[in-house]
């Protein structure tokens, strides 16, 4: 799954609104980890890059890649360079999606 950016190069992305919708899609399709799948699509979306580029990029297994996308790990077990990517990606707010009371 690709996540295209908006159009308008005029007006902000809120990736952060995006991947909480995506991980409300997710949950409703029954992800273990809904959220932390939807981090790593969004993240991958942004960059446009396939799953082979993106796992290449961070340093994973496609196979690992996929796992995470299909929601199968929690975020104390998402990979560090998946993380810092998160934290990298513009309109994305991380420390948002990742507190207590979200």
């Amino acid at each position: 799954m690709i996540i295209r950016p908006a159009l308008d190069v005029h007006r902000p992305r809120d990736l952060t609104l995006l991947c909480e919708r995506l991980a409300q899609r997710l949950q409703r399709a029954g992800l273990t980890h809904p959220l932390e799948a939807a981090v790593a699509l969004t993240v991958r979306g942004a960059r446009q890059a396939d799953l082979q580029d993106q796992a290449r990029a961070l340093g994973l297994s496609s196979a690992h890649l996929a796992g995470i996308e299909a929601g199968h790990l929690a975020f104390p077990d998402l990979p560090p360079p998946l993380l810092a990517a998160a934290r990298d990606t513009a309109g994305l707010d991380l420390d948002r999606l990742m507190s207590p009371n979200h």
